[in-house]
């Protein structure tokens, strides 16, 4: 039986070398060399040896001879580096060359044969050498095999590229390089696999900033605007980068309509100057165009609470301390008087719960009642309650400087 077997293998082995054009043949080795070599490169462990073969290209510009020479000596180089790399593999299981900084002896090393393959212009030889003494000493480069998961990172391997990255993480590197790139990759993996909810909103979050940091628009713009399709009230940050990102790509369109939602959901306030405004008040006067810029009184909803503000105005007549008193004290009683106005002339019904802004305006010495809708009894009681101890809540002036305003106001709920 043993026979046999032998027997199928020369007789595979002449098979496969009638196929190639053997130039140089040590019959030697034919016991040894499996069929499968002479069909191309790779490595093999057969019993007591290991066997590879390798290739190079043929080079005519230097010449027929010296290409000849020069093939063949990188035909024999890559031969060894596989017989190495098998090595290796036997010695280390996880061995990765891309990883690892090698060094070895190939004592004995024998060339069993060379040849070529129709229609193929590299040279082929097969190396033999016994494993006993072949001699690998590995060691794992923490800069090569972070250059290799980067490079597949980049080519878009996602997974293999985390797969090292993890290896990296078990070698101890904790760089904030490396674990950028490794957090990346894992959010990669996640949206290929197809993730929802928070976990697919943290990765479109993730990568867009990833990519922006490394000043990939493209990247950066594709990953954050799907999180923006993706988020019902985007925040004005995530607005401003996407309209940046866009314009920058030369998108100048969607740059104006990301500019656009910025300006109708967060509008400039009116111009005006001088402001002295105490807070939260500051940012529930600015909400509040018509009342920075008429005067009158308002029940403002801001934030989830409910506020009272009432703005009066007078003329501002110069720079001297005693125009200053006045318009300060004008300005008040004024704006007490608005307050007083807004609960007497505000409808109240008793079963309608809704709160409702309502204004009293006074503008060239002509005033104007507006009240939009009815509020309920219990918020006009409320109202009511606090017109006589309302804080001065702050003051400004028109932007033209012609108007000098004072209001008071106080939170209810």
């Amino acid at each position: 039986m043993r026979a046999a077997a032998l027997g199928l293998v020369v007789f595979l082995l002449f098979a496969y070398m009638g196929m190639a054009e053997v130039l140089t043949h040590d019959s030697a080795l034919d016991g040894v060399v499996p069929a499968e070599a002479y069909q191309g490169v790779g490595s093999w462990v057969a019993g007591e040896y290991l066997v590879a073969t390798g290739h190079s290209i043929d080079l005519p510009a230097l010449g027929e001879a010296k290409g000849k020479v020069t093939q063949q000596a990188w035909a024999e180089d890559d031969c060894r580096h596989r017989l190495i790399v098998q090595a290796a593999r036997l010695q280390e299981a996880g061995f990765d060359e891309d990883c690892y900084d090698v060094e070895a002896t190939l004592p004995g090393f024998r060339t069993a044969a060379t040849f070529k393959i129709e229609h193929r212009e590299s040279l082929f030889l097969i190396g033999v050498v016994k494993k006993q003494g072949v001699q690998v000493q590995i060691k794992f480069s923490v800069k090569k095999a972070r250059v290799k998961a980067i490079d597949l990172f980049d080519a878009g391997h996602y997974n293999e590229a985390a797969t090292r990255f993890a290896v990296l993480t078990q070698q101890g590197v904790q760089d904030p390089e490396t674990a950028v790139y490794a957090q990346a990759a894992s959010w990669h993996v996640n949206l290929d696999a197809g993730v929802k909810g928070d976990g697919r909103r943290e990765a479109l979050t993730g990568l867009g900033r990833f990519y922006l940091d490394r000043r990939n628009r493209e990247q950066a713009l594709n990953y954050l605007h799907a999180l923006y399709l993706e988020t019902a009230q985007p925040s004005r940050d995530q607005l401003e980068t996407l309209a940046d990102l866009a314009q920058k790509t030369g998108r100048e369109r969607n740059a104006q309509q990301f500019l656009d939602e910025i300006e109708r959901r967060w509008p400039k306030p009116p111009p005006i100057r001088d402001a002295d405004i105490s807070k939260p008040y500051d940012a529930v006067l600015l909400s509040q165009r018509g009342l920075l810029t008429l005067g009158g009184a308002a029940l403002v909803r801001y934030d989830g609470h409910l506020y009272f503000v009432a703005v009066g105005f007078t003329d501002a007549r110069g720079d001297s301390s005693e125009e200053k008193l006045r318009q300060l004290r004008v300005g008040m009683v004024q704006a007490q008087r608005q307050a007083v106005v807004f609960t007497e002339s505000t409808t109240v019904v008793a079963t309608d719960k809704s709160t409702v802004e309502t204004t009293v305006t006074n503008a060239g010495g002509r005033k104007t009642a507006s009240v939009v809708k009815t509020i309920d009894e219990t918020t006009m009681t409320e109202v009511k309650g606090v017109v006589k101890s309302l804080q001065n809540i702050g003051t400004w002036k028109s932007d033209d400087g012609k108007l000098f305003f004072f209001a008071i106001g106080r939170q209810i709920d």
